[in-house]
């Protein structure tokens, strides 16, 4: 009968009947019970079905969100969750989907219940504690609240510090995380002292040759990248792609990853034509591992995109970012950080094509959707008014330009502070606007 259940819940495609169908089947099954058999029993046995028809659901979630297809893995996941509300695993599901749909604040609810439930069942130090408070850290991270976020992994590693040791290969993940962090906070050398611990740890695990030792490889390579020792950096990338490259071969997603990084680091460095055949390289391998729609992919074609941009060619720059915005609408919809950043993109290309009109439609499309995601305070945010303001500037419409480097004012000295490169950059260019209107 189980075996049945899912089969048909699974393969029916209306949503309308899969609903109804659940429940028809939940209080047929009370109700059409063995005649001889308890309310009790009865009661019993339709949560038991409750219970097979969730799992189902979840099933279906899983499939859906390996597919790329997050839409649909979120209405899976919230059918298993309304039929059995206290289950913390799909809990802790919803809120990966909502994480990776950009709805942090959303995500962070969720995890916050599987918490609570999974406290209420275990007490503290259980590792499913850890865990829990790991994806809070990251969801609170993803809002831009990293040191919210610190205090979530440190509670993780602290845990599972007590209850594994020194060399568990989850103690290394949660001091990686730590330094994803900290490298967000722009402390960089704390990030390496993290990365290099969770290295350390992951070479005595698993030797020189496992996926992960090359993961913190390429962390660490990101670290020295902020830090401008992009030599350094390149040299982690290379050791890392070296390692994904036998490992699993061309097309693999880890692979395209770290072509994507060699990319930034030569872009970084002034070598463009260099980035443009990494990013080609990584756009290349991203297709073979996933095909077209995948984030990944538009993910690549926006930094080849803006490696062609950086050379001059902005209409070559405006179709990849084209590519990959209709992509990442179709897997994220609006209101998603990667389609905002997409935007900005294309703005920037319309702006130096003097384009102007066209550059503000889309910085304000940006806007709008970082606004939703992040709030007013967010340097996001702020990057997004300075951009309206710089192209308002060019237009003449000095007051609407002031108006636009102010909020970004507010936002970089609560941010980042008053001595910031970018904090004085805007004072400078909100200063000169204030001078031309008094002309």
């Amino acid at each position: 009968m189980a075996n049945r259940t899912i089969s048909l819940v699974k393969t029916n495609k209306d949503k309308f009947f899969v609903k109804l169908f659940v429940v028809l089947l939940v209080v047929g099954y009370y109700f059409f019970a063995d005649s001889n058999a308890s309310n009790t029993t009865k009661i019993k046995q339709g949560i038991e079905m409750e219970n097979v028809v969730a799992q189902a659901a979840f099933q279906r979630g899983n499939i859906a969100e390996k597919e790329v297809r997050y839409l649909d893995a979120l209405q899976h996941y919230q059918e298993a969750h309304d039929l059995v509300p206290e289950n913390a695993l799909y809990l802790s599901e919803l809120g990966f989907i909502y994480q990776t749909l950009g709805k942090f604040k959303k995500a962070i609810g969720y995890f916050e219940l599987a918490l609570a439930g999974n406290l209420k069942i275990y007490g503290e130090g259980h590792p499913s504690l850890a865990r829990d408070r790991n994806y809070l850290g990251m969801a609170w991270q993803s809002l831009g609240k990293a040191k919210k976020a610190i205090g979530y992994y440190e509670l993780a590693l602290a845990s599972v510090l007590k209850t594994y040791g020194e060399a568990h290969p989850v103690v290394a993940v949660y001091r990686n995380n730590l330094g994803v962090a900290w490298k967000s906070l722009g402390k960089a050398k704390k990030a390496i002292g993290y990365y290099e611990l969770a290295l350390a740890s992951s070479l005595k695990t698993y030797g020189e040759a496992h996926p992960t030792v090359a993961t913190y490889r390429s962390n660490l390579g990101s670290a020295w990248h902020l830090l401008g020792e992009l030599k350094k950096a390149i040299n982690y990338y290379e050791l890392a792609l070296a390692s994904g490259l036998k490992t699993y071969g061309e097309a693999r997603s880890v692979v395209a990853s770290r072509r994507n990084n060699l990319g930034m680091a030569w872009s970084a460095l002034g070598k463009f034509e260099k980035a443009v055949d990494y990013f080609e390289l990584a756009v290349e391998s991203g297709l073979k591992a996933h095909g077209e729609t995948h984030p990944d992919v538009a993910s690549y074609r926006n930094n080849l995109g803006f490696a062609w941009d950086l050379l001059g060619e902005h209409e070559k720059a405006i179709n990849y970012y084209e590519l990959a915005l209709a992509s990442d609408l179709k897997t994220y919809g609006e209101a998603h950080s990667s389609v905002a950043m997409v935007r900005n993109n294309l703005g920037i290309a319309w702006k130096k094509l003097g384009e102007y009109e066209k550059a503000i439609e889309y910085f304000e499309l940006a806007l709008a959707s970082d606004l939703k995601t992040y709030g007013a305070m967010h340097i996001q945010v702020a990057m997004r008014h300075n951009n309206l303001g710089g192209v308002w500037d060019l237009l003449g419409e000095t007051k609407k330009a002031i108006s636009y480097y102010e909020l970004t004012l507010a936002t970089y000295k609560q941010t980042l502070g008053d001595e910031h490169p970018r904090t004085k950059k805007v004072a400078k260019n909100l200063a000169k606007a204030k001078k031309n209107k008094g002309k």
